[in-house]
């Protein structure tokens, strides 16, 4: 039940969670981002976004420590999973990406800035807003 309620309410209310909205560039683009400033929101990441009605947001942009695993565990869709240098004081690059499949248990991001994205395909080429 609890599962359900923190799913429902990050689909129609993106502060109970506890999430950010926010516009980034990086790589040189506008990209409006989501950023988890909760713990249960940095745990849930774009899990509970899957199958989000607004189509607004681009990915979500995670400040994380050098400890930081992602994982795809109970995810439908492939997520691409960037690591960024921050160059600004909203401004990053990529250092490297990488589109990993559902259910990876861990994938170790190389920098403290990560941003994902959610793909609807294999080789992270469709992208699905949320």
């Amino acid at each position: 039940m609890k599962r359900f309620l923190l799913v429902v309410c990050g689909l129609f209310t993106l502060s109970c969670q506890g999430y950010k909205d926010d516009v980034v560039i990086i790589d040189g683009e506008k990209k409006r981002v989501l950023i988890p400033v909760s713990s249960v929101a940095r745990t849930e990441g774009l899990r509970a976004f899957q199958f989000s009605s607004e189509k607004v947001h681009d990915g979500m942009l995670f400040f994380t420590n050098e400890e930081a695993v992602f994982t795809t565990v109970n995810m439908i869709f492939p997520v691409l999973i960037c690591s960024l240098e921050k160059v600004g004081d909203k401004e990053f690059v990529k250092i490297n990406c990488s589109c990993v499949q559902p259910e990876t248990k861990i994938y170790k991001p190389e920098s403290q800035y990560v941003y994902e994205e959610l793909y609807s395909d294999k080789n992270c080429k469709d992208k699905i807003k949320f």
